[in-house]
């Protein structure tokens, strides 16, 4: 065995923030151990980068070469699905080797709302040297997208046949002359901006087409969520310096450039994460809300019914190393998730409104007067009454009285 200890401990502090590490020791040789050194020292507080949004972020700083396992699975994988030669399989893993070289270790992304569209993404992966990077990244995808369109052509719609498809722009402008009769505009392309390349693929509805095409009626749902999403999506890749920035969302070129260039606004708090952690993950539960609550609204739910769960609320889980251990440990605010689960616990708990009695005697349910019976039909015609209830039937007669007298507790209704 390569471990010869494990413990579990707890620390609380006076601002409610609790975290449990489950840490197993290990020996000095072998597998565990080399992980364990790729972790060591790390400090995430650079992904305050993430926008201050941010209601899931995740972190890393370690050394990729230790994931060579993982490695091995994604090249077996890959030559698999695509039918990858020897020599394919080859140099996939020698830019794979390349790639990892050049990292600087350092990695997040986030989710967070960019206006009113909950999933906006943003993230960047720290490098020694990002052209070189960009140069790997290019030569690695080229390959994979021919072996990928050559397996998928002949399954393509007709049109696609004749047509060059060398590359991912190419693939693009090809569907975009379907897409967009449908109103779906498609768009894809390399630009250098403010000396970062930066790749985007830009999808982009047409409202009005689509309207046309299907009526108001059935567009009236997907306009209303449209209202909240906006018309555009943008994917986006940008190759700075010493950063790879990427972006999704309706702004995700601009983005994506920012995260390259370090200029992003983001302002995520990380003080309250586990420490000695080198891959994290960090979901705040009230951010979470805030962001998706509109959608909620829109799906019909109540907004009496939806908790109020403070930006506070939050936790996660992370893996990290000290001297001669790996610790895993879970972590939040316990004060402001236990507030949260009460709160929610009680709406699920409160009553319906009882009936009420308005001004005048008008008894209400849920706030709205009950109706009154029907008036009399014009004319002074009386609504009939409802039929009278049956008479109970006559009670039997009693027995005579002992010495022939008048009944014994005559004038008694019997039990």
């Amino acid at each position: 065995l390569e471990a010869d200890g494990f413990g579990v401990s707890a620390d609380l502090t006076d601002a409610g923030g609790l975290t449990v590490p489950f840490s197993l020791r290990y020996k000095a040789d072998g597998k565990i151990a080399e992980f364990a050194r790729s972790m060591q020292g790390a400090d995430l507080s650079f992904a305050s980068a993430a926008p201050a949004s941010s209601y899931l972020v995740f972190a890393s700083e370690f050394d990729p070469k230790s994931m060579a396992g993982m490695m091995e699975f994604a090249e077996n994988m890959l030559g698999t699905m695509l039918g990858l030669s020897d020599t394919e399989k080859a140099t996939v893993k020698q830019l794979m080797t390349d790639m990892m070289a050049l990292s600087a270790k350092k990695a997040w992304v986030g989710f967070y709302p960019d206006g009113t569209f909950p999933l906006a993404m943003a993230g960047a992966t720290a490098v020694t040297d990002g052209k070189k990077y960009q140069e790997l990244y290019d030569a690695y995808m080229a390959l994979l997208f021919q072996k990928a369109v050559d397996k998928i052509k002949p399954l393509l719609p007709p049109q696609f046949a004749a047509m060059e498809l060398g590359s991912f722009s190419k693939l693009i402008e090809a569907a975009n002359g379907i897409s967009q009769n449908a109103g779906v505009k498609l768009s894809a392309g390399t630009a250098d901006v403010e000396g970062v390349s930066v790749s985007k693929l830009s999808i982009e509805l047409d409202m009005a087409k689509i309207v046309a095409m299907v009526g108001p009626e059935k567009a009236a749902e997907f306009t209303r969520i449209t209202a909240l999403t906006g018309t555009k999506i943008e994917i986006a890749m940008a190759f700075g310096t010493d950063k790879i920035g990427m972006a999704f969302g309706p702004n995700g070129g601009a983005n994506a450039l920012a995260a390259a260039k370090g200029t992003l606004a983001g302002g995520t708090d990380t003080s309250g994460w586990a420490k000695n952690a080198a891959l994290l993950f960090h979901i705040d539960a009230g951010k979470a809300l805030e962001a998706w609550k509109p959608f909620v609204l829109l799906a019909g739910v109540d907004a009496a019914s939806i908790p109020e769960i403070g930006a506070g609320a939050a936790g996660g889980f992370s893996i990290g190393a000290t001297e001669g251990a790996v610790e895993a440990a879970f972590f939040g605010n316990v004060d402001e998730l236990i507030k949260a689960g009460v709160a929610a616990a009680q709406k699920r708990a409160e009553p319906e409104a009882p009936p009420t009695v308005i001004e005048g005697g008008a008894p209400t349910e849920g706030g709205a007067a009950v109706p009154a019976p029907p008036a009399a039909p014009e004319g002074g015609a009386a609504v009939p009454a409802p039929p009278a209830a049956p008479e109970a039937p006559a009670a039997p007669p009693a027995a005579p009285a002992a010495g022939g007298g008048a009944a014994a507790g005559q004038g008694i209704v019997p039990e």
